[in-house]
């Protein structure tokens, strides 16, 4: 008969493995044996399938005048690859669409209104297939000084 006690006994004891009919086999830490029937579903990993998406340039501070190279990479298991850029203005909330690229050049006065020098998100929205993940990096916009 199944307790509450042999319960515990199971989720203590060290798993060694299932029976084709769902018979749970497990040790203690004596070395004693027993076993138990439950209905089990096993369900494959899937975290690895999500793509791993990794911004390389530019660095921490960007001039509101110049051009800069902006890059990242997206990688995944399966599925194609795709890339979504998008710069979020810290002062006002606002998300705009940068490329689609993998690389590509930007000047921020070509986005962004001017003043006052501040942090701004570069954003990479990396897919394979249905799934998709979200790389940030914070970056201070400056202008050159006048």
């Amino acid at each position: 008969m199944y307790t509450k006690w042999k319960a515990l006994a199971l989720v203590a004891a060290l798993f060694t493995g299932c029976g084709a009919d769902n018979e749970i086999e497990t040790q203690d830490l004596s070395g004693e044996q027993d076993d138990a029937k439950a209905d089990l579903a096993f369900r494959p990993r899937t975290d690895f399938l999500k793509p791993k998406a990794t911004i390389t340039e530019p660095g921490w501070i960007v001039l509101y005048e110049n051009t800069v190279r902006v890059s990242g990479l997206v990688t995944a298991p399966i599925g194609e690859i795709g890339y979504r850029w998008t710069v979020f203005d810290e002062n006002s909330q606002t998300e705009r669409q940068l490329s689609t690229a993998p690389s590509f050049s930007w000047q921020p006065s070509q986005t962004l209104p001017s003043w006052p020098s501040r942090y701004i998100q570069l954003r990479l929205y990396g897919s394979a297939g249905s799934r998709t993940t979200l790389a940030t990096k914070r970056i201070f916009m400056d202008h050159i000084p006048r």
